[in-house]
């Protein structure tokens, strides 16, 4: 293996446990995780449904202060690593709200 494999290597394991560094953390607060890194605020409140699915801006300078003490390691990781991780975190783990099945109509319940 040499020099440039395992670097990648090394980059693939940094984002593979920062992401599991933050899977319980974005599957308690969900949303809310993210909010104290938001550039602006990019969704209405009528848009909860997109805001569910995608990600907004986010302050990664902010992130990495927030993030330095708590796991130094990821320090190493790029900006795009840490939006990809973040990004990746934010699909996974943020629950999206009910869709509607396609083909099926709510009724009222017949008396």
């Amino acid at each position: 293996m040499n020099g440039a494999d395992r670097d990648a290597s090394r980059r693939l394991r940094s984002r593979a446990r920062l992401l599991e560094f933050l899977k319980f953390r974005v599957l308690a607060a969900q949303l809310t995780f993210f909010d104290d890194w938001r550039l602006e605020e990019s969704f209405t409140p009528d848009q909860a449904a997109a805001r569910a699915t995608a990600l907004p801006p986010l302050d990664l300078v902010a992130f990495r202060q927030w993030l330095q003490p708590l796991w130094p390691e990821a320090m190493a990781l790029t900006d795009s690593d840490l939006h990809e991780c973040l990004e990746q975190a934010h699909r996974l783990y943020v629950d999206a709200p009910p869709q509607p099945r396609l083909g099926t109509v709510s009724a009222p319940p017949s008396l």
